[in-house]
């Protein structure tokens, strides 16, 4: 209490506040040390008695951008992809960043599906698929391409993959409950867990 004018400190505990008219300083956005190591504790103990612990949780879903305009507004990209993750620890992997490139690639260890055009696949236009097995630090998964045409499959670069194309990220807790969206053109964004948060990396939101 302030009794010289009689007001009440809302001060937090080791929260300092950021001067007035300024947004929060970035280590005021997460949690403290303390708080980060009981979530991701309590992760892992959820994670060693889930029937779900093998199942991939986290999935980042890309698209080429278009390099010209078209009348066909509805024409698809000319590829996409999606990257199927299993981490152990999301809460660890939000405060450290996702981060990951070409280097994480397993050479030799991925696939191709060609498939020649038939009736039924008519009305799938990426009919071709690519598959890459990927790993990093705390996480593994494989990363999916799919294309129209057969040379996007075969001569695929994975420097075309970049930040900006990424169209939407969800993650999962250990009961298969979404606990992280991001869709960046629809503004459909949250983190159930470390809510506003910054991530570093490949998350993309918030930034």
């Amino acid at each position: 209490m302030d009794r010289a004018r009689g007001k009440v400190s809302h001060t937090l505990i080791g929260r300092p506040e950021s001067p007035a008219g300024q947004p929060p300083a970035y280590e005021t956005l997460g949690p403290s040390e303390d708080e980060a190591l009981r979530v991701e504790t309590l992760w892992d103990e959820q994670r060693a008695t889930s029937p779900e612990s093998k199942l991939n949780n986290i999935q980042f879903e890309f698209a080429s951008p278009r390099l010209t305009w078209s009348l066909r507004q509805h024409e698809p990209p000319r590829w996409r992809a999606t990257l199927f993750v299993w981490a152990e620890n999301i809460p660890r992997l939000m405060r450290h960043g996702f981060h990951w490139s070409p280097a994480n690639v397993h050479s030799g260890a991925g696939s191709m599906d060609l498939r020649k055009l038939t009736p039924l696949l008519l009305l799938r236009r990426c009919r071709h698929m690519r598959r890459y097995v990927v790993n990093g630090h705390g996480w593994q998964g494989y990363l999916c391409i799919y294309a129209v045409k057969e040379s996007t499959i075969t001569d695929f670069d994975l420097e075309w993959i970049k930040k900006d194309t990424v169209q939407e990220v969800v993650a999962y807790n250990w009961k298969r409950e979404k606990v992280y969206q991001a869709r960046p053109q629809l503004g459909h964004c949250f983190n159930a867990v470390y809510g506003q948060m910054r991530l570093q990396g490949w998350w993309p939101w918030p930034k």
